[in-house]
């Protein structure tokens, strides 16, 4: 290693690192002594240990305090990273692009040719950089010229050009590509530091189920292939993560419509549009409990995939309706519900709280029961029933049911 021998430049350096913490340093020297591990090893467990400073250590600034011009040490974790070859001047040639991370901020970095076999997670010291500009902001170019050093070998793993399926999949897993069939089960606007919307899914294929988080990248719901993606884990349970770097390709969409609720029941999934009349609504448990994160149901006050998540109280009733093919009942949640009676969340929010949801259930029984609907609905089959959920709804006036019976009779003449 490069500082292997300066035994007592660490011990200077770990005097300011860790402001003098004598139990700290006896415990370096005494780990030295046995020459089991490297020196920069020891070092760097020492300064976790005891809560110290890895840029005090290194002499290297916090990420969000570089600036163009800088030059000197920089550290930091490389949060993403894809390498591609190209060709220049007859030569073939490699250039890795990603950015460097520290608690405090970000550097983007091109890496041309690298000595190393860098990845995601691999944390890194940089001597004699030079920071550059591009589009005004702070910018990293580096070469085999330059000394980079892995303090901190990654766990991740590199699974770019392995083809797996889903029971194969395994934490810290990154630059992943996978096939399968992707179900959205929701969204959720300014999440994290950034605000940015986060989208929930499902993806599945032959071998399992794995949950799909998305940040900013909206989901389609078919038959897709996902690239560049990595595996997380959460509470023992593994999830899909996408992002920014991340592309989603649809092969087959879902978007089709069947002509009919008697189509869709012989099919596994898929969504039909028409036009229906309520003949009954269900409402004796109008409120359920869903998830914040993923929209699901939430049973016993806990989701199992987001434990930590607090569950927020919603209305869904049942309808029965008939399109002259089948007669199937289709859940209907607060959106759809509110947006037919012209109320808002926050009031609908209280009326849960308060257990007065039964002048809304009297407002929706008077404005769709026994009338005629324009629906648009999605449904699958489970693993004892069919169940299918209302995802848009209007209930259509006199004057345009007349129209249509008008061009109707106007057809069959």
């Amino acid at each position: 290693m490069v500082y292997d021998g300066f035994i007592e430049e660490y011990i200077e350096k770990l005097k300011k690192t860790l402001s003098g913490n004598q139990e700290a340093l006896t415990e370096f020297s005494n780990r030295v002594k046995n020459q089991k591990e490297s020196p920069i090893s020891i070092a760097l467990e020492i300064i976790k240990k005891y809560s110290g400073d890895m840029h005090t250590f290194f002499g290297a600034p916090n990420l969000s305090d570089v600036n163009a011009g800088y030059s000197g040490s920089l550290i930091g974790k490389i949060n993403s990273i894809r390498c591609t070859d190209f060709e220049k001047d007859g030569k073939k040639r490699k250039r890795c692009m990603g950015y460097l991370e520290d608690e405090k901020g970000k550097l983007p970095f091109t890496i041309f040719d690298p000595s190393n076999q860098y990845s995601k997670g691999d944390y890194i010291l940089i001597k004699d950089a030079k920071v550059g500009e591009f589009n005004g902001k702070p910018y990293l170019t580096l070469s085999n010229r330059n000394q980079l050093m892995i303090i901190e070998k990654s766990k991740n793993t590199d699974v770019s050009n392995a083809k797996l399926k889903i029971k194969d999949l395994k934490p810290d897993m990154y630059s992943l590509s996978i096939k399968g069939n992707l179900r959205v089960t929701g969204s959720r606007e300014n999440v994290g530091k950034d605000s940015t919307t986060m989208f929930s899914g499902v993806l599945s294929d032959d071998t399992g189920t794995i949950g799909v988080r998305s940040w900013g990248v909206p989901l389609n719901e078919g038959e897709v292939e996902i690239s560049n993606a990595s595996v997380k884990q959460f509470k023992e349970r593994l999830y899909l993560n996408i992002g920014k770097g991340s592309e989603i390709k649809v092969i087959s969409s879902r978007e089709e419509f069947f002509k009919n609720l008697e189509q869709l029941s012989s099919y596994d999934r898929g969504r039909v549009r028409g036009t229906a009349i309520v003949t009954k609504i269900y409402s004796r448990n109008p409120v359920v409990e869903v998830c914040t994160v993923c929209g699901k149901i939430v049973k016993n006050g806990r989701c199992e995939s987001h434990p930590d998540s607090i569950p927020k109280k919603i209305l869904r009733v049942s309808l029965v309706i008939d399109d002259g093919t089948l007669c199937p009942s289709v859940f209907v949640y607060q959106k759809n519900l509110l947006s037919l009676i012209g109320m808002k969340d926050e009031e609908a929010d209280r009326a849960i709280e308060k257990g007065e949801t039964q002048t809304i259930i009297n407002a929706l029984e008077n404005k769709i029961n026994l009338k005629f609907i324009d629906f648009s609905l999605y449904g699958f089959r489970g693993s004892d029933s069919y169940y299918m959920e209302m995802e848009e709804i209007s209930v259509l006036s006199e004057e345009e049911l007349n129209r249509r019976y008008s061009e109707m009779m106007e057809e069959l003449r």
